[in-house]
């Protein structure tokens, strides 16, 4: 099985630990733009946690930053070949205050709409088209804020049109799990396959009966509050994911650092490091659940199957 990342296709197989979630550049904003998403644009100190990160088995990474909110593909691609860390960036749309005001994405009819997020994914992310390589995207993003109305609903449709067309996998940004029971139903019935589809930000509602649905149903989900200590990772993400394994549901769960901005990845840097972030996470698994087949599932397996395509 084959996965699109901003080099190219890779085969899967070749994978080990994979970080389902994070954002490693975000372009600085032009002044007065009303643009929000914190700045991420220390070269140095992003190429160099890559690099931490594959010394201590990191494989690939996915970039969840889409267009119109900071993304770089040329940047991705640059930071990809020095540190050796396969990339993966997406096409789709994030929440609109992450936009600036007069942002061309948020007045896209849902035919336009979903041509973009199409030709994103089959000849080159938009800021890349007119460079010597056109970097596609492997994954669409879309954020679900608990409700679809107006230019959200439009978004949201076209991303589903091109990801049953292009039989792209599907990232959706969650608000803690909220109403995603609806949601849930609602893409089945608009015919996206659950194995196409992760949430994320799932740990952030520590109610196991609604994960095992989710899993039952065949969806992915994304645990990802290890590094935000208002959640409470060491009690409810732990908590989940042990009692997903106990249930059966190992395969259906991928994790994520959720890293973003300078002064998030400084601090990582400083107090663990990103590779050893990781690395202390595989030896609590290791010692939690001593099967290693579980424990690779979970940190790089799904997440390798989930991103491969057709």
């Amino acid at each position: 099985m084959k996965i699109q990342t901003v080099k190219g296709i890779i085969d899967n197989k070749d994978l080990n630990i994979v970080d389902a979630h994070v954002h490693i550049w975000i372009k600085k904003p032009e002044k007065n733009s009303g643009y929000s998403i914190p700045e991420l644009s220390d070269f140095q100190m992003i190429k160099s946690s890559l690099e931490d990160f594959k010394n201590n088995g990191g494989s690939l990474i996915v970039d969840c930053t889409p267009y119109g909110c900071g993304r770089d593909g040329n940047k991705l691609l640059e930071i990809s070949e020095k540190s050796g860390v396969e990339i993966v960036s997406v096409t789709g749309f994030h929440r609109r205050e992450y936009y600036a005001p007069n942002s061309e994405v948020w007045g896209l009819s849902l035919a336009d709409a979903s041509f973009f997020f199409i030709d994103e994914i089959e000849n080159g992310l938009k800021e890349t088209l007119n460079t010597e390589r056109k970097i596609k995207a492997g994954l669409i993003k879309i954020p679900f804020i608990g409700i679809l109305e107006s230019s959200y609903e439009t978004l949201t449709n076209a991303a589903i049109q091109a990801a049953i067309k292009t039989e792209t996998p599907v990232l959706i940004h969650t608000e803690q799990g909220f109403n995603i029971e609806w949601f849930s139903d609602y893409l089945i019935d608009n015919g996206v396959s659950p194995r196409k589809v992760v949430f994320c930000h799932v740990d952030k509602r520590n109610d196991i009966s609604f994960h095992e649905k989710l899993a039952a149903k065949g969806f992915y989900l994304e645990y990802d509050t290890f590094l935000r200590e208002k959640y409470k990772p060491e009690k409810n993400t732990w908590d989940l994911m042990s009692s997903m394994i106990k249930s059966g549901f190992e395969k259906s769960l991928m994790l994520g650092s959720d890293i973003f901005g300078n002064s998030m990845w400084g601090r990582v840097r400083a107090e663990i490091g990103y590779g050893g972030f990781f690395k202390k996470l595989a030896q609590s698994m290791v010692e939690k659940y001593e099967d290693s087949g579980v424990v690779m599932n979970i940190l790089g397996g799904n997440a390798a199957r989930f991103l491969s395509l057709k």
